[in-house]
Order: structure tokens, then sequence, then C-alpha cells
């Protein structure tokens, strides 16, 4: 089943420049560097059908 940002997603790239609301920030944050805490997750009380998915949180630099 195609989840309703998916749907949203096949015009809200060409109305809005380009942005792509479906990309998987918070995977791609966890990799971006060496992270001594993480604490990621979805604002609020949204939920997998909401219109726009928000990843909100911190990441801490490990110590070197």
């Amino acid at each position: 089943m195609v989840s309703h940002p998916e749907l949203l997603n096949l015009i809200w790239p060409h109305m809005l420049g380009g942005c792509d609301i479906c990309r998987p920030t918070d995977e791609w944050l966890r990799k971006a560097g060496d992270w001594e805490d993480v604490k990621l997750g979805p604002m609020g009380a949204e939920g997998p059908y909401d219109t726009v998915p928000h990843a909100v949180g911190t990441l801490t630099k490990a110590r070197k």
C-alpha cells in the first residue's frame, strides 16, 4: 500500500522546486558522521499517514 506522503510526493516536487518529502533524512543524518548520541524521531504525534513527515532531535558528535 502506498502511503499518503508517497502519493503527495508525485506532484509535490514539481510545485516546490524539487523538494522531496519522502527522503529518509533521519537515516542520512545517522550515516553522516560518527555520533556519540543520537536522539531522532517523528515530531510530536505524527504518524505514518501525516502529509509532511518531520524528523527532529539531536546528534552529538563522538569525542576523539
